[in-house]
Parts: structure tokens; C-alpha cells; sequence
């Protein structure tokens, strides 16, 4: 009986695009410029593939890529720890045909990430340490928090708009928003009592648990910012007029090193002020920002900009030069992108923001 021989893969790279899932990987393997195996995997997932990946392929060297998204890094992080060189990329950075779009499937998916990776098209973005994604996480649930928060105030002004009951003018600040202070709460109080309200009593309830556990969120951001790793850049960053303790830690933690950017061009590209453009023969059309970046990040620098304006001088007398040639929410996104590049400026180099003289 001839034994079959094992073949050996030593000085060989073997290609694994990975389409990741809850409850299944399905991971395509390719070799040079042909496709070989399409394989699903189960629980536990990196433990599955590393095992399949150097039984089948014994001695080769491994590249795999999947698409970022709700399965995070730690399956680049444990996948490195088993010698697979691994990248997360962007999802909408993979060669992408129509008919890709139209027929969308597991299989075209992994098949996919497995022809950017051979083409050399694909290219990962940043990964965070398991510290620098649990610093960020905290950031991010404050957004969801603060979001749940102004929720449950606009269900609150409904119930009372909707059974006629008036706010006191009193209570009402500017832009006619309501001041959401301990006395408005009182009184809400007072109106459920009187029109024995239970479904109002109930939404103070929700708001009350909601604002506690945002108290909490927030006394972890200040934690966070006295430790050591963070302290330093924070300290720089609130020099900027505009930036103060809560603005630059979010900075920071999503941001995490400006190492990762070799140039402001791709800071500026990562948070999302570029704008769209449309070139043909001799024509060339600049359209509105892009929608890929940071949205939130865009929004809190815009915002920043808006109290730099007021503090800066120079800032304030460009913004004025930009808003008559353009409308002001285009003249404030201008400045917003000068404030980046001096935010760059004074992170890497470690120097306090300076306002000029005009």
C-alpha cells in the first residue's frame, strides 16, 4: 500500500481572508494566485482555525485580514500571540464589483478579503492595546449614556406637551431649551403629585437612574485623567482655548498616540474633514465632507471651534475673512481644521498652545 506523502509548507505564505460572525468564522484559504479551501469554524474560533490552519498546511507562514466592526481586536491579538500575522481593516477599503453588492454572502465576503490581501490592496487600520480599547470603551459608553439621558428628557417634555401643561417661563433658557435644574426637577415632581401622573413619575425614575450611572461615567473619566499614561498630553490639550478636562480626554483616548499619523493630511482624513470629490477629464467638483472618520470627534472640534473663535483673535479674524466668502458653518469647519493642526502641533512637540497677537 503507497503512504500518501504530507506535503510541507516551510517558506510558503498561505492566505486566510476571515468573514467574522457571532456564531461562525468563514475563512477562505489561498496559496499564491489560487484560491484553495473554504472552511467554517465554530466556537472556539481562534483555537479552530490555528489548528485546521498548521494541520492542513504544516510549517507555512500565515496572513490572515478581517473586516473591523462589532468583533473588535482581540481576535488579531490572540491570533498574533499564535504567530498569524493579522490585519483588521476597513470594510469599505475591500475591493467591493457590483455584483458583490447585489449577491452578498458569507462565501463572497471571505473570498473578498482573501484577493485584497494577495493584491496587496488591503491595508489595516490602527489596533489599540487591550488598555488603550478599555480606556476608549469608557468614552464611548458616556456618549451612549449622555444620548440615553437626552432621550428620556425629550419622552419627558412630550408627556407634558402632550397633556397641556405649560413650563414655566422662568425655566425655559435660551433658544427657548428648558434649564434642566434641581428646581425644574422639583416641580416635575410637584406636577406629578397634582395630576397624579404615574407614567411622568415613572420617566423621573428612568432620568433619575440614568443621570446617577452618567455621574459615575464621568468621575471614571477624571480618574483616568490624573493617571500617568494620560496626564502629560491632557495637560497640553487644555491650553486650547475650547478644550477643557472632559474635550481632551476624549481626544486622547480616541485619538490614543498621534504617532499613527505621519502627516496631518491623515489626522485630518481619520476625523473626517475631507471633503468629496469628483474628478472627470478636465472637470473637478469638490463636494460636501466625506461620511467615513470620527463623526463624533468632527462634532466635538467643530464645537471647540466655535469657543476658540471667541478667545483667539487671529482665529476670530479669520473666521470673519472665511464667513464672507462662505456661509458660517463652512467658515467654522475651516477653523475647526486649523485648531487640528495646532492640536497636532502641541501634542507631539509637548508645548502649551500660544495665542498670537493681532
Amino acid at each position: 500500500m503507497k503512504v500518501k506523502e504530507k506535503k510541507d509548507y516551510k517558506g510558503r505564505q498561505i492566505l486566510i481572508g476571515i468573514d467574522v460572525h457571532k456564531n461562525s468564522w468563514e475563512a477562505r484559504f489561498a496559496l499564491d494566485a489560487v484560491n484553495m479551501k473554504k472552511v467554517r469554524f465554530e466556537k472556539p474560533f481562534v483555537k479552530n482555525l490555528v489548528n485546521y490552519a498548521k494541520k492542513t498546511y504544516p510549517n507555512a507562514q500565515f496572513t490572515c485580514a478581517y473586516e473591523a466592526g462589532f468583533s473588535g481586536f482581540w481576535a488579531k491579538r490572540e491570533l498574533e500571540k499564535c504567530g498569524f500575522e493579522t490585519l483588521v481593516v476597513n470594510p469599505s477599503d475591500i475591493p467591493t464589483s457590483g455584483k458583490d453588492r447585489v449577491f452578498k454572502t458569507d462565501k463572497r465576503d471571505a473570498r473578498k478579503i482573501v484577493a485584497g490581501l494577495r493584491s496587496g490592496e488591503l491595508e489595516g487600520i490602527h489596533c489599540p492595546t487591550a488598555i488603550e480599547e478599555r480606556d476608549r470603551s469608557l468614552i464611548r459608553a458616556r456618549r451612549q449614556v449622555a444620548k440615553v439621558e437626552r432621550q428620556s428628557k425629550n419622552r419627558i417634555k412630550s408627556a407634558l406637551h402632550f397633556l397641556g401643561i405649560d413650563i414655566p417661563q422662568e425655566m425655559i433658557g435660551a433658544k427657548s431649551s428648558v434649564k434642566w435644574t434641581k428646581r425644574f426637577i422639583e416641580w416635575l415632581k410637584e406636577i406629578e403629585e397634582q395630576e397624579n401622573l404615574s407614567s411622568l413619575k415613572h420617566q423621573l425614575s428612568i432620568l433619575e437612574v440614568i443621570k446617577k450611572e452618567h455621574a459615575s461615567i464621568l468621575k471614571s473619566l477624571r480618574q483616568l485623567l490624573r493617571e500617568e499614561r494620560h496626564v502629560t498630553v491632557c495637560k497640553t490639550l487644555e491650553t486650547t482655548p475650547g478644550v477643557g478636562p472632559l474635550t481632551s480626554i476624549k481626544l486622547k483616548l480616541e485619538l490614543i498616540t498621534m504617532d499613527r499619523f505621519s502627516n496631518t493630511d491623515k489626522l485630518l482624513a481619520y476625523i473626517g474633514f475631507v471633503p468629496t470629490t469628483n474628478q472627470s477629464g478636465e472637470s473637478q467638483r469638490v463636494g460636501k465632507m466625506t461620511n467615513r472618520g470620527r463623526s463624533e470627534l468632527r462634532k466635538t472640534l467643530i464645537e471647540t471651534a466655535w469657543i476658540a473663535i471667541r478667545h483667539d483673535p487671529e482665529l476670530a479674524v479669520q473666521y470673519e475673512e472665511w464667513k464672507k466668502q462662505k456661509s458660517a458653518n463652512k467658515a467654522i469647519v475651516k477653523i475647526a481644521v486649523k485648531l487640528v493642526r495646532r492640536i497636532r502641533h502641541i501634542w507631539i512637540h509637548n508645548e502649551p498652545y500660544r495665542i498670537a497677537e493681532v
